[in-house]
């Protein structure tokens, strides 16, 4: 059985002054996660949110935090994470640093592991990894950066990963995609196998859109799945 659609919404995409009643907006609304991403300026250009800041969203809510790492060096945060209250950690196959201790080191926290792709990583890359994952994170963009197009064939990249875990008798690793998720993308993802969306400017934080009436289309087109 292929896993539950999970929402979850980019926290670096939110309004930031209005974030209290935001989350409490999301919350109500039914979403499953708040997307933290951690960035360190030197794996990808930008620099984003910090383990201080992680503290206060992972108390302050009831909402678990999935932890996106674009870090050289994943391992090195681990602890603060799970320490702040992580509830996910997923980082970047292409780090080059050691998938398997950095996959140990999470897990050994209690918290769920992920690896995450860049738009052009073969998938066959993570392979040896599959067993020992709870999610794969597949980025429709170069992560870290700002006004790209979408990777082309993304839906076909999301399917082959599918028919890879199913292979494998993996079909409960939820498949998460990041990008351009929208009303329009969010059918065509999931028939290809995507099941964890990650929100942000595209489909949730919408300046022309009220909070409460976009997550309500969202659990609309979920429902005609």
């Amino acid at each position: 059985m292929a896993p539950r659609i999970k929402l979850s919404a980019s926290l670096i995409c939110a309004n930031l002054l209005n974030l209290e009643k935001d989350l409490s907006t999301l919350r109500q609304g039914g979403f499953d996660y708040i997307h933290f991403d951690m960035m360190d300026g030197h794996f990808v250009p930008r620099i984003g949110l910090g383990t201080f800041f992680l503290r206060q969203i992972a108390s302050g809510q009831h909402m678990p935090v999935d932890v996106h790492l674009m870090v050289t060096d994943p391992v090195r945060y681990v602890d603060e994470i799970a320490d702040a209250g992580g509830s996910i950690v997923t980082f970047h196959y292409e780090t080059g640093q050691d998938i398997y201790r950095t996959i140990h080191c999470i897990r050994n926290r209690d918290m769920k592991a992920g690896i995450a792709l860049r738009p052009f990583t073969p998938l066959s890359h993570i392979e040896p990894f599959i067993d020992y994952l709870d999610i794969i994170l597949l980025m429709a963009y170069s992560p870290g950066t700002t006004g790209q197009s979408p990777l082309r064939d993304f839906e076909g990249r999301v399917a082959v990963l599918a028919e890879l875990l199913g292979q494998r008798g993996q079909e409960h690793i939820d498949i998460a995609v990041d990008g351009g998720v929208s009303e329009e993308s969010i059918p065509k993802l999931a028939k290809k196998g995507a099941n964890f969306f990650v929100f942000g400017t595209s489909g949730l934080f919408m300046p022309d859109r009220n909070l409460d009436e976009q997550i309500d289309r969202i659990h609309e087109i979920i429902k005609r799945l």
